[in-house]
């Protein structure tokens, strides 16, 4: 089997366009959330030494490429802090579409503005606006759209992803 090139490795897994894992269906949550927000490849070495001829790999598009009013409650990041960074720092990249909201209350507003009880359900934009929140203020916001914890946030982006590679329908 040839050897991997390291000249094009980097040491911040955030500079990175391809993560090399043992189960690409089954990567470290940092790196999941690393492909999720900042886009690219999770592979395993045989795909990736075999230039994709052999193996298991898959694309992830950059859930920042797409534009989306974002708000990440403090409880989250206190609760993710790990996880908390990779968001911020996809957020920051030059690819970035997303608006950062400050609060609950411009999540809220910006949230009824695109999916609104005051709108027709085919004039909604469901996902516009979105807030990553810890478990309990999921929980305690039930019944607000949009609103996701850790496993629900990772859970949407991962059909995200599925979905625009035409593999099944949301």
């Amino acid at each position: 089997m040839p050897t991997v090139n390291t000249a094009n490795a980097v040491g911040d897994r955030c500079f990175a366009e391809t993560w090399v894992v043992a189960d690409p269906a089954s990567p470290d949550e940092e790196t999941l959330w690393t492909a999720m927000m900042f886009g690219g490849h999770i592979v395993d070495k045989r795909s990736l030494c075999s230039n994709g001829r052999q193996g298991v790999a898959f694309h992830v598009a950059a859930a920042v490429e797409s534009k989306r009013w974002f708000f990440m409650s403090d409880d989250f990041t206190e609760s993710h802090p790990a996880l908390a960074v990779i968001v911020r720092r996809a957020m920051a990249s030059s690819k970035s579409k997303w608006v950062k909201l400050k609060d609950w209350a411009e999540f809220a507003t910006k949230n009824d503005t695109f999916a609104g009880p005051h709108l027709k359900e085919s004039s909604k934009c469901k996902y516009k606006a979105l807030a990553l929140a810890s478990s309990q203020e999921a929980n305690a916001l039930n019944d607000m759209v949009n609103v996701f914890d850790r496993d629900a946030f990772r859970n949407f982006w991962v059909r995200m992803a599925v979905a625009t590679k035409g593999f099944c329908s949301l």
